[in-house]
């Protein structure tokens, strides 16, 4: 239960919308709701993935599961790997040689137009001058995603 502990109230709420969707009378969900709930709580993931973390996370039911093995499931990393390909998808557009960088004027191109909260011109040189490598006016955009993912 420590584990479970860890999420905001707020957060176990909205998962236990997306989980009470599919659970019996009983309180427990069948093993193969799982994938349509996590996908109601906006998570995405694969059926071969919900499949290998529903063996990790229980083995003493092999046909339903409780609520607290589903804020355990909810926790997985579901989209990781897919935010990363969408990012990395996204910045090989302007690769052109495909050597994992982007010219820096192009990179501050893309940070002060898109996005919810545009970066100033000054904010975004400030922040291509953490991933330039060698003043060359180049940016390693694979470094780019690696502090995306940290933050």
């Amino acid at each position: 239960m420590a584990q479970v502990t860890r999420l905001h109230k707020e957060r176990i709420d909205e998962l236990y919308s997306g989980y009470k969707i599919y659970a019996e009378e009983n309180g427990m969900m069948r093993k193969e709701n799982v994938i349509n709930s996590l996908r109601c709580i906006g998570l995405n993931p694969t059926n071969d993935q919900v499949e290998q973390a529903l063996v990790d996370e229980d083995k003493k039911c092999p046909d339903m599961i409780t609520f607290e093995n589903f804020l355990n499931l909810a926790k997985y990393p579901w989209n990781e790997e897919s935010n990363d390909q969408t990012l990395f998808e996204a910045f090989r557009v302007f690769d052109i040689s495909n050597t994992g960088f982007i010219p820096k004027h192009e990179f501050v191109k893309i940070i002060t137009s898109l996005g919810d909260e545009e970066m100033t011109p000054e904010e975004a040189q400030d922040f291509v001058e953490l991933f330039e490598e060698d003043n060359n006016s180049m940016i390693n955009y694979t470094e780019v995603i690696k502090l995306i993912n940290a933050i």
